[in-house]
């Protein structure tokens, strides 16, 4: 199987973008209104700088060994004999996809979402795809032995 690389779209970037580049208006007609920049202003846009780049470097691999999730400079791989579901679920008009493993645990995974804003045509081909990949490396039930038929 060839590994399968969820991003956030375009449009879903564009949007993070345009936040970004909204808070720098505001902050340089904040400069320009007083002729001093805010130690305050700076702090949010190194802020902004840090969160939208990390946003964009979130990511979804599945691999045949399991799923890569990569957020906020870490990357975690979960392998398929963890994972005993994967489901969809919307919060908040937001659609994630979220492996549930052996021990109870549920993760979200960082890509793909669709929400209002930053809807995802492909979210539900992307989503079975998934599945299907978690279905084909499923450990299948180990035969009855010979005593216990």
């Amino acid at each position: 199987m060839d590994d399968i690389r969820y991003t956030l779209g375009l449009r879903q970037r564009w949007i993070f973008a345009a936040g970004a580049a909204l808070v720098c208006a505001g902050l340089v007609i904040d400069v320009l209104a007083d002729d001093v920049l805010p130690v305050g202003d700076v702090l949010m846009l190194l802020l902004l700088v840090l969160i939208n780049a990390g946003l964009m470097r979130c990511h979804t691999v599945v691999t045949d060994v399991g799923v890569t999730e990569r957020r906020w400079g870490r990357s975690r791989v979960v392998p398929w004999d963890r994972v005993v579901e994967v489901r969809a679920r919307t919060r908040f008009r937001t659609s994630m996809i979220w492996l549930v493993l052996a021990d109870g645990d549920a993760i979200a995974l960082p890509a793909p979402i669709s929400s209002p804003l930053q809807r995802d045509p492909a979210f539900d081909a992307k989503l079975e795809a998934l599945a299907g990949a978690w279905a084909a490396h499923r450990q299948p039930a180990a035969p009855p032995d010979e005593a216990g038929r």
